[in-house]
Protein backbone atom coordinates (compact mmCIF):
# COMPACT_ATOMS: atom_id res chain seq x y z
CA UNK A 1 0.00 0.00 0.00
CA UNK A 2 1.36 3.43 -0.85
CA UNK A 3 1.18 6.50 1.40
CA UNK A 4 -2.02 7.82 -0.20
CA UNK A 5 -3.87 4.54 0.38
CA UNK A 6 -2.66 4.44 3.98
CA UNK A 7 -3.96 7.96 4.58
CA UNK A 8 -7.36 7.08 3.07
CA UNK A 9 -7.48 3.98 5.28
CA UNK A 10 -6.60 6.04 8.38
CA UNK A 11 -9.26 8.66 7.63
CA UNK A 12 -11.88 5.98 6.97
CA UNK A 13 -10.99 4.30 10.27
CA UNK A 14 -11.29 7.63 12.13
CA UNK A 15 -14.62 8.45 10.49
CA UNK A 16 -16.13 5.05 11.26
CA UNK A 17 -14.83 5.17 14.82
CA UNK A 18 -16.37 8.62 15.27
CA UNK A 19 -19.72 7.38 13.93
CA UNK A 20 -19.68 4.44 16.34
CA UNK A 21 -18.96 6.80 19.24
CA UNK A 22 -21.84 9.09 18.23
CA UNK A 23 -24.18 6.11 17.97
CA UNK A 24 -23.18 4.91 21.45
CA UNK A 25 -24.23 8.22 22.96
CA UNK A 26 -27.22 9.21 20.80
CA UNK A 27 -28.76 5.92 19.71
CA UNK A 28 -31.60 6.20 17.18
CA UNK A 29 -34.59 8.44 16.55
CA UNK A 30 -33.03 11.89 16.22
CA UNK A 31 -33.10 14.16 13.14
CA UNK A 32 -30.27 13.52 10.68
CA UNK A 33 -28.86 17.02 11.16
CA UNK A 34 -28.31 16.23 14.84
CA UNK A 35 -26.20 13.21 13.96
CA UNK A 36 -24.22 15.33 11.49
CA UNK A 37 -23.50 17.92 14.17
CA UNK A 38 -22.49 15.24 16.67
CA UNK A 39 -20.26 13.60 14.06
CA UNK A 40 -18.56 16.96 13.42
CA UNK A 41 -17.92 17.39 17.16
CA UNK A 42 -16.45 13.89 17.34
CA UNK A 43 -14.25 14.47 14.29
CA UNK A 44 -13.01 17.74 15.81
CA UNK A 45 -12.25 15.91 19.07
CA UNK A 46 -10.13 13.46 17.07
CA UNK A 47 -8.41 16.23 15.07
CA UNK A 48 -9.59 14.51 11.90
CA UNK A 49 -10.18 16.69 8.82
CA UNK A 50 -13.62 16.53 7.20
CA UNK A 51 -16.08 18.50 5.09
CA UNK A 52 -19.77 18.68 5.92
CA UNK A 53 -22.14 18.16 3.03
CA UNK A 54 -19.59 19.04 0.38
CA UNK A 55 -21.04 20.06 -2.98
CA UNK A 56 -20.21 17.81 -5.92
CA UNK A 57 -20.98 18.11 -9.60
CA UNK A 58 -23.16 15.49 -11.26
CA UNK A 59 -21.58 14.73 -14.62
CA UNK A 60 -23.11 13.02 -17.64
CA UNK A 61 -20.97 12.46 -20.73
CA UNK A 62 -18.38 14.97 -19.55
CA UNK A 63 -20.99 17.68 -18.94
CA UNK A 64 -22.20 18.97 -15.59
CA UNK A 65 -25.95 18.34 -15.37
CA UNK A 66 -26.50 19.18 -11.72
CA UNK A 67 -25.08 19.41 -8.25
CA UNK A 68 -25.56 17.35 -5.13
CA UNK A 69 -24.36 17.40 -1.55
CA UNK A 70 -22.64 14.46 0.07
CA UNK A 71 -23.47 13.76 3.68
CA UNK A 72 -20.71 14.23 6.20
Amino acid sequence: MDGFDEEIERLAHEGIGAAIEVNKHMRTGHPGASYGSAQAIQMDDRNTPYQRESRNAIVYKDQVVGEDRLDS
